[in-house]
């Protein structure tokens, strides 16, 4: 046995460190564009870093707290951001007649950056959240548009969303084909049948719709624009809160569309990462007890990989193993709904065994 878990423990390091590589990192803040005017290239440099530095962190700041904590003062200088980089790269630079461009992206350290937050009393989002498929339904001037090739509102989602953020999202084709699963109508009546279909089709586990209206009113000479929100997971439909009051109603004398959907983008992150936070604080830790059925071992290593990549995971140990099964003790700041929101991301989730009093890993099919 105790052969067993040295080998167990062996190759697991080897694999669990192949797989961190491939890890998205979410404190990663790419492309800051920094543009200045200066004649001397080091200097430019060293400013641009600087400026790069204090941009990144902004962006990752309105990126991992919640809305709630938002308008708390997290100004710091920049030795003190300075203290939370990990690495940065230079990219793309150009020097011509004392105009200095550059993008640089910028890695924070999750560690410094969790106890900053703590230190601020904030909570912390920083799960990514699972491939969630695209309904983007358009009412324009009461004509509907899902899978029609000239969707704008469509086009512009796609072209706003931002690939780096905690909300994934998966955009269909634009093909008549999917009308055989899910029509306009099925869409914004909820048919459950449709939806079912449709995430079958494209091997997806849950929906967001994004429902925006815009009509003319000929009267005020102004567009009328809303948007509505629904989530279609785990057999049931949830309406998201919105926050922004313009996406409830707005009047405006042009067409909105990209604003719009540049403010739904960031509404689909903000509700995400009021799901999602936690306190990171040692009197929140929870323990919980997993087990992990296996057929062999590469398999198990897989799924503890799996474990420990969430980020709501503390610590993972493993305390029974035998032929076919591990038990653990998993720490962590979440609760359990939190953790399984995380490990959707990853197409598993822990179930509570009431005959044993623990929770096992099991795999999401979609």
């Amino acid at each position: 046995m105790k052969n067993l878990f040295k080998y167990f423990c062996t190759i697991f390091l080897v694999f669990f460190h192949e797989n961190l590589n491939s890890e998205e990192n979410i404190y990663l803040i790419k492309n800051n564009e920094i543009s200045i005017e200066i004649s001397d290239i080091q200097k430019a440099r060293l400013q641009a870093k600087d400026i790069a530095f204090y941009n990144a962190y902004s962006k990752l700041i309105e990126k991992i707290i919640p809305v709630s904590d938002q308008n708390k003062n997290l100004s710091l200088e920049l030795d003190d951001i300075r203290n939370l980089v990990s690495d940065f790269t230079f990219k793309k630079e150009d020097f011509f007649q004392k105009n200095y461009s550059a993008k640089i992206d910028v890695n924070f350290n999750p560690q410094k950056v969790g106890e900053l937050l703590n230190k601020f009393d904030i909570s912390l989002s920083n799960v990514i959240s699972e491939e969630f498929l695209v309904l983007p339904v358009h009412n324009n001037h009461n004509t509907y548009y899902l899978w029609e090739k000239n969707n704008k509102w469509y086009h512009e989602l796609k072209k706003n969303y931002q690939q780096n953020g905690l909300v994934k999202l998966f955009f269909p084709e634009l093909v008549i084909k999917n009308k055989f699963n899910m029509t306009v109508e099925n869409a914004i009546q909820f048919d459950e049948n449709s939806y079912k279909k449709i995430l079958n089709d494209y091997k997806k586990n849950s929906i967001i719709m994004i429902f925006f209206e815009e009509n003319y009113d000929y009267k005020i000479e102004s567009f009328i624009s809303k948007v509505n929100f629904k989530v279609y997971s785990q057999n049931k439909f949830e309406s998201i809160k919105i926050n922004n009051r313009l996406l409830e109603l707005d009047y405006s004398k042009n067409t909105q569309i990209e604003y719009f959907a540049k403010l739904s983008l960031k509404e689909l992150n903000d509700w995400w990462k009021s799901k999602i936070n936690i306190s990171n604080k040692v009197e929140n830790i929870k323990k919980y007890v997993i087990s992990n059925e296996f057929f062999n071992l590469k398999d198990s290593l897989k799924l503890e990989s799996i474990l420990r990549k969430n980020s709501l995971v503390i610590d993972l140990v493993p305390r029974v193993i035998s032929k076919n099964i591990i038990f653990y003790d998993l720490k962590s700041y979440g609760s359990v709904e939190k953790i399984n929101l995380a490990l959707r991301a990853l197409n598993y989730q822990i179930e509570y065994e009431p005959d044993s009093k623990i929770y096992s890993l099991t795999k999401i099919n979609p």
